[in-house]
């Protein structure tokens, strides 16, 4: 597959820094500025919590983790989760996440809540996410980033109309579903009937409601690569991703 120029995006909050491997592995990585964890003790429940994450994609695997440490003697006590497409393998799941934890320590190191996003195919990404407070069924959008191809050959004012639309329908088949949250598909576009395809997903602990904002928001970041002519894009944030290809 081509290599990905990847994009950082500015939001309200911080920097999502996006990076490249040689390998063709997309990282980004984004910390929230609410200061730092504050002890030790904290940091390495943080730690150890992640390491624990790929021990738990096991047989009841759904592509979605949310778990916490144990309280320690001042009552504080890390969260973390975990999304990932649920029609992968727990396994591929699991190196993916085993690859984004170094990254995210490496830099989140201090801060209190930290998420990193990675890609090793067109198939296999993940995010993973930890916070000292409780995170689940909160929308949130202080992190986000995007992935796109070098190649920016598809025609724009076909390609945005068609991932809009296709966009809007995948949005409303999640909306229906309320345990895994993930919808795929594609449609054909443009005078040469080229398809294009489609996956969306938010994180299940997300109302309806949430989801579609969450959906909505990241619409517009994958619009603008449109514009681009990109042949391939992905945007995402901590409660939900969009992202489209030529290639199945």
């Amino acid at each position: 597959s081509p290599l990905f120029l990847l994009q950082a995006t500015l939001n309200f909050f911080n920097l999502a820094i996006a990076q490249t491997s040689s390998s063709g592995t997309q990282q980004v990585y984004s910390c929230r500025n609410l200061g730092d964890l504050g002890s030790e003790s904290l940091r390495q429940q943080r730690n150890s919590l992640l390491d624990s994450l790929t021990s738990q994609l096991g047989e009841r695997y759904t592509g979605y983790i949310h778990t916490r440490s144990t309280k320690n003697k001042s009552g504080e006590q890390v969260h973390a989760i975990v999304l990932c497409p649920p029609g992968i393998e727990a396994e591929d799941c699991g190196r993916c996440v085993k690859k984004t934890i170094p990254y995210l320590l490496q830099n989140c190191r201090n801060q209190k809540d930290g998420v990193g996003w990675t890609t090793l195919s067109n198939y296999i990404n993940c995010m993973v996410r930890y916070a000292d407070s409780d995170v689940e069924a909160k929308y949130e959008f202080w992190g986000s980033g995007t992935f796109s191809s070098l190649d920016a050959s598809a025609p724009p004012a076909d390609l945005s109309p068609a991932v809009l639309k296709l966009g809007k329908e995948l949005a409303g088949k999640i909306g229906s579903d309320a345990s895994q949250k993930y919808a795929s598909g594609k449609t054909i576009y443009g005078s040469d009937k080229r398809n294009i395809y489609m996956a969306s997903q938010c994180t299940p602990d997300l109302s309806a409601e949430n989801c579609q904002l969450c959906l909505n928001r990241v619409a517009s970041a994958l619009e603008n690569l449109t514009k681009l002519g990109k042949v391939r894009g992905t945007a995402l944030s901590i409660n939900c991703y969009t992202r489209y290809d030529h290639d199945p």
